[in-house]
């Protein structure tokens, strides 16, 4: 499995498009076909990850991380959820994302008619 978006060192912003080419067919786990499990920051046996299912199109990072660097981790899971030794890990820095350290203008006025 490779990780091919983001690159390796990339700046991202919150809510970002993790890109996978797995080297075997995913699916849903009811089909029997591997999936992928997304881990942040080397937490692969907390039980928190995303579950990719598609290679054919971006998977978007549910995750709340943090603005700063983090790793991201691919892994090819078996139906069962059980990992295979196939991974790839990229390192990524997050952004303050929109609207975080914009410019904000507010006004006020005794003025009922805003004069």
């Amino acid at each position: 499995i490779s990780i091919t978006a983001p690159g390796d060192g990339d700046t991202v912003e919150p809510g970002f498009d993790v890109q996978v080419e797995p080297t075997v067919d995913v699916g849903e786990p009811d089909t029997g076909l591997h999936h992928v499990h997304l881990y942040y920051d080397g937490n692969t046996s907390d039980g928190e990850y995303d579950i990719v299912y598609s290679a054919d199109e971006p998977w978007t990072v549910e995750q709340d991380l943090d603005p700063g660097e983090h790793t991201v981790e691919a892994v090819i899971a078996n139906a069962d959820h059980s990992l295979t030794d196939a991974s790839d890990e990229i390192t990524v820095t997050v952004g303050e994302g929109a609207g975080a350290g914009g410019d904000t203008t507010t006004t006020s006025s005794d003025d009922p008619y805003d004069y």
